[in-house]
């Protein structure tokens, strides 16, 4: 008798900040390509590229402060899945969320899943220090600390971040028999890298993102980069080469945050570091071929914003709108 192969199910479970938007952006640009490839990325339950609402319809327990809202259910769901893995064109569904690493409040949904899937879980994570400092260049892009967040709600959030050792924990339980790949990594394309390598080396194949894309940011993002730019300011002429320097990467790439400069304090940082000091061999006892090593974290300058007088930032922020204004104007000609 001829036994039917079970299809792939692959949970891309976060973590956030560890180039999953980068997966994602790739899978969603590609979809045609790794259709043929008898791969498939759900349109179902996305939402930014991701499967928030698939995630938010699946769990118990809403985290209404993180995912958007679905009117989908949890059964509709599995039935979309089901359906998948009675295609004979598919071979692996995958499926991206940050949201899915908190996500374990559906159990009943995934019991019918595992029946119908070989249940594959990809997770990537971080230094909670890296997490913090990229929290908080998101947030300052996205106008947050306009709306009454500090650096403590960062800190906060990155606490609860890294408790991977505990979701780690979690995930193993409650799957004993799926396969596990981790790893640590920052990078976007790492991540990507890694992901083919665990999932289907064929996605290498694929058409990526450009690394340094036109973006438009909002008053408050460029205002964080006049104030890093500031540190060894003056009133010279160098300052204004340095200010056109940095204008001219302000219009032309989205990697305009300096790699070697953080805005969480020393010693916010160093008690990070030892709250989950041990956390790494933790989850390499649980997954054999995680490296704890990728936890550590990169040699960066503390930078104090609020020590850069606000009066400054505005003038040198008029300043870089007034060019920034002319050379649109330019180009318009």
């Amino acid at each position: 008798m001829r036994i039917k192969k079970r299809k792939n199910l692959v949970i891309h479970i976060g973590h956030p900040k560890t180039g999953t938007s980068t997966i994602q952006k790739i899978l969603v640009k590609n979809k045609d390509t790794i259709n043929r490839l008898g791969i498939i990325y759900p349109d179902f339950g996305q939402k930014y590229n991701a499967h928030h609402l698939l995630v938010n319809s699946l769990i118990s327990h809403k985290r209404d402060n993180f995912l958007p809202k679905s009117d989908v259910t949890g059964s509709q769901v599995v039935e979309e899945l089901k359906n998948l893995a009675k295609n004979r064109c598919v071979d692996t569904v995958i499926l991206s969320s940050e949201a899915f690493v908190w996500a374990l409040g559906f159990k009943p949904a995934f019991e019918e899943l595992e029946a119908a899937f070989e249940i594959h879980i990809v997770w990537i994570v971080r230094s909670p220090t890296e997490y913090a400092n990229s929290m908080a260049n998101q947030l300052i892009k996205m106008g947050f600390f306009q709306q009454g967040i500090t650096l403590s709600h960062v800190i906060r959030e990155a606490i609860n971040l890294a408790d991977y050792a505990e979701n780690a924990r979690a995930w193993r339980d409650r799957f004993p028999n799926a396969r596990f790949s981790v790893a640590s990594m920052a990078d976007g394309f790492d991540a990507w890298e890694f992901f083919c390598d665990e999932v289907n080396p064929s996605l290498r194949q694929l058409e990526r993102p450009e690394e340094n894309s036109n973006v438009s940011l909002p008053p408050e993002a460029l205002a964080f980069l006049l104030r890093l730019q500031a540190q060894e300011r003056s009133r010279s002429n160098a300052e204004s080469s340095r200010i056109m320097s940095m204008l001219d990467q302000y219009t032309k790439t989205a990697n305009i945050y300096p790699r070697n400069v953080t805005v969480i304090p020393p010693d916010a940082q160093a008690a990070l570091l030892k709250k989950f000091e041990n956390t790494g061999s933790e989850v390499a006892k649980m997954f054999p071929g995680f490296d704890p090593k990728g936890l550590e974290p990169r040699e960066r300058q503390f930078v104090d914003l609020a020590a850069i007088p606000a009066e400054y930032v505005m003038q040198v922020y008029d300043f870089c709108m007034e060019q920034y204004n002319g050379y649109i104007d330019f180009l318009r000609r």
